[in-house]
């Protein structure tokens, strides 16, 4: 019986020295994205993965189409309720806009790894005044989709690589040969906050409008950009406005692309399987370069290189430990890179992207683009995007051109005017 109770004391003396283990508390946070089926389902199964190995932390999953979804973020930003994770997909405009509402990930560099990262892309993309509010979701590039059946089947000659001018004559060609087919396959978004930048950067070098609000191209290279959408309306390379408006949203659901009758669409390759989704146009579409200015001409022959998106910790989130665990698995892990493969473009995750490579995960068609953009590459695309007031003055007449209400030597200095007018408002 004395053996018994000195061991029983030993037992209870050693309890009382030994730290208190407590299971963590459970803890619910929301993650919010936006792509296709394709995405949604892959972000789902790491998601799933995400949860078996941190079982006390449950994800909220929050996503849908693009359509609409930087409205939402926005307003969800401005009142504070954003989810505790959530991909940006311009966030330099989102940070100059609404302040410091992202949390500067460096107080988590404990949690996130980025030791598999370049860090000229960390410091290019997703640096803000020494603070690292974001992590990319992957590397894409700008690129040029093209069904190259179409053209060769109208006797169209293809070109190693289009230029401005070059498409306005292959349109014509393209049109005469079939009324029903046209040479590019656009939006109005795609108008103002991509082929415009392209255009301008290329022309001049630089960014279009850096962070002090100066636009760094002039009257005169605004109206030639316009003088080229004018020849492409005249050409029949773009469809008229009003058949055009009907697919604004999503070009990619217009019926004459993968009917056949569209040559080149114009997109990212983080958004390829988006654009390359049924049997008709994975046989007929390729992936060539992107057009530019004819040698001797421009300034700046860069393309779109930039992260495919970002995941951000809105200020206001209540979880950012957990939020930042998040972030560190979808990124670092080898089996959520598996599972995620390139939905959202190549993996920025050096160590990720050799893996799928070697397990051949890697879409064929994103690996091309990323390959013929790399080269290319501008640091920054200094666009206008996210500042609303500059895309809706440009869209503007961009649509009096198209409806023949004013021409591009018109437009080009009023618009230039109005930008300016605009950006003043803003600082």
């Amino acid at each position: 019986m004395k053996k018994f109770l000195s061991l029983l004391l030993a037992a209870l003396m050693l309890l009382a020295v030994m730290p208190a283990v407590h299971a963590e508390e459970p803890v619910t946070i929301r993650f919010s994205w936006w792509g296709d089926a394709v995405r949604h389902e892959a972000t789902l199964k790491a998601i799933e993965l995400f949860e078996q190995a941190y079982p006390n932390i449950h994800v909220e999953a929050e996503y849908g189409g693009w359509d609409g979804y930087t409205d939402k973020l926005t307003t969800q930003i401005m009142g504070g309720t954003a989810a505790d994770v959530v991909q940006d997909g311009g966030h330099f405009q989102t940070y100059i806009i609404y302040g410091a509402q992202y949390t500067d990930l460096n107080d988590y560099l404990d949690i996130i790894d980025t030791s598999h990262f370049s860090q000229s892309l960390l410091e290019s993309y997703c640096t803000v005044n020494g603070q690292l509010i974001s992590m990319p979701t992957g590397v894409q590039a700008w690129t040029t989709l093209q069904n190259t059946s179409l053209l060769e089947d109208n006797g169209v000659e293809i070109p190693q690589r289009w230029t401005w001018d070059t498409l306005v004559e292959a349109s014509k060609k393209l049109h005469e040969a079939d009324p029903e087919a046209y040479m590019l396959n656009v939006s109005m978004e795609t108008m103002t906050n991509w082929l415009f930048p392209m255009y301008i950067q290329q022309k001049v070098g630089g960014t279009v409008i850096n962070n002090d609000y100066e636009m760094e191209f002039t009257a005169e290279d605004l109206t030639a950009y316009l003088t080229w959408l004018e020849d492409m309306w005249a050409a029949n390379g773009l469809q008229g406005r009003s058949e055009q408006l009907l697919y604004d949203g999503s070009p990619l659901e217009n019926p004459k692309w993968n009917g056949g009758k569209l040559a080149i669409s114009m997109c990212s390759s983080a958004s390829y399987s988006w654009y390359v989704y049924d049997e008709y146009l994975k046989e007929h579409i390729d992936v060539v370069d992107c057009f530019s200015f004819p040698e001797g001409e421009g300034d700046n022959d860069t393309i779109v290189v930039p992260p495919a998106s970002f995941y951000n910790i809105p200020a206001a989130s209540e979880h950012k430990k957990e939020a930042a665990t998040l972030i560190n698995f979808l990124l670092n892990d080898l089996d959520a890179g598996r599972a995620q493969g390139t939905v959202r473009s190549l993996p920025a995750n050096s160590e990720v992207l050799s893996v799928l490579q070697a397990e051949n995960l890697v879409d064929a068609g994103i690996a091309r683009a990323v390959e013929l953009g790399s080269p290319r590459a501008c640091i920054n695309r200094g666009t206008p995007t996210g500042l609303n007031e500059v895309q809706n003055v440009l869209a503007d007449y961009i649509e009096q051109i198209a409806y023949g209400q004013i021409t591009a030597a018109e437009a080009g200095p009023q618009c230039y005017e109005e930008i300016q007018e605009a950006l003043e408002d803003v600082q």
